[in-house]
């Protein structure tokens, strides 16, 4: 018997694939209501301890890419190969840069970025996710720069700046944090982003100078948008949603009554609590 039989994980993903393709919820984040994360996280956890990557063969490799760009919401099984098989997670990304979902490469770029051992090769891969197709992707490899320290971030901050495109005042916001020791830099491109035609872009780069101005030190405190800045988010997220085919929310949603909002949220930390309760801790 294999290895990849012993633990597991092909049957725990295919029997999401089976709930997938079934009557499952039908919005952004549908992956965390199955209910047996905790198998998949599990058997994965067996599988990368008893084979390596080196061995996988291609099915293997389309069962590992799926189930980690189906944990996008919780992102268990990243933080676990960071904390436990860091260089089984360079490989990974390696391979995803090639053959993964968007759902799998923006994360594992995140995960690069938190990655303490062979530090030439994650920073050599993240510049090469900074070539990504997706504008998410290469966001998401920026900031991953940026947390590294690495010498491209200022470069390659620069040039997302000026791409043409969607999505221009995230990618923008993005662009600021990674500029932050750069204080010359910074302050020219805080001037540009505060005098914005969005609400949301100028704001946060008014917010992001207050926090410099004060030492820039420590964790910067919660951005806190104004009611434009709110509408503008609501239309941002309805347009995306629409793009994807799912039913937008209803408008104003962000005005729901306080003790609903904490009930919806209340309901997502149990959940959340329950499915890693139910995952085996070595």
């Amino acid at each position: 018997m294999s290895g990849a039989d012993d633990s597991g994980l092909r049957l725990d993903v295919a029997g999401f694939r089976i709930w997938a393709l079934g009557d499952r919820p039908d919005y952004g984040e549908w992956e965390s209501e199955y209910g047996e994360w905790p198998a998949i996280y599990d058997a994965f956890r067996r599988f990368v301890e008893i084979k390596p990557p080196a061995q996988w063969d291609a099915r293997e490799w389309r069962d590992v890419l799926y189930a980690i760009a189906r944990d996008n919401e919780d992102e268990w099984i990243v933080d676990d190969l960071v904390e436990r098989h860091p260089d089984v997670l360079i490989a990974i990304a390696a391979r995803a840069r090639r053959d993964g979902e968007v759902d799998a490469r923006w994360q594992l770029a995140v995960a690069l970025g938190r990655v303490d051992v062979d530090r030439d090769a994650c920073e050599a891969l993240l510049l090469d996710y900074c070539d990504d197709d997706e504008e998410y992707v290469r966001r998401r490899a920026l900031g991953a720069l940026s947390v590294m320290g690495s010498r491209h971030a200022e470069r390659i901050a620069l040039e997302e700046w000026d791409r043409v495109g969607e999505e221009h005042v995230t990618r923008r916001q993005v662009v600021l944090d990674a500029l932050v020791s750069e204080h010359g830099r910074l302050s020219v491109l805080l001037t540009a982003a505060e005098a914005d035609q969005s609400a949301v872009l100028s704001e946060y780069a008014a917010h992001l100078r207050r926090w410099v101005a004060d030492g820039g030190e420590g964790e910067m405190q919660l951005f806190r948008p104004s009611e434009p800045v709110l509408r503008e988010l609501d239309e941002q997220l309805r347009d995306r949603l629409r793009e994807r085919g799912i039913p937008a929310p209803p408008r104003d949603l962000y005005r729901e009554p306080p003790s609903r909002l904490a009930t919806v949220l209340r309901r997502l930390s149990v959940r959340r609590k329950k499915r890693r309760a139910g995952t085996r801790s070595a």
